[in-house]
């Protein structure tokens, strides 16, 4: 099945940043939005929307958002 416009926008932007990843260690580069460095600190998450566009949120709510607590109750305790 073919992918929609919007697909084709998120597929591009995150192409570009695991390319850029890949080639460089960084993941920035234009036209790209900026992709947050993450600091321990004040954790933050960057969020892929429809039509290629980004947003950047907290890790709390992106936790929220994506139920982690539900599957990290799912998921077996990691071995020490």
């Amino acid at each position: 099945m073919p992918l929609s416009p919007t697909q084709v926008a998120l597929a591009r932007v995150m192409l570009g940043y695991w390319s850029n990843l890949a080639a460089s260690g960084d993941p920035n580069s234009a036209p790209l939005p900026d992709w947050p460095r993450y600091d321990a600190q004040a954790p933050r998450r960057i969020g892929f929307l429809a039509g290629g566009h980004t947003e950047e949120i907290s890790a709390d709510a992106y936790a929220q958002e994506h139920h982690c607590a539900l599957w990290d109750a799912l998921t077996p305790a990691k071995a020490p």
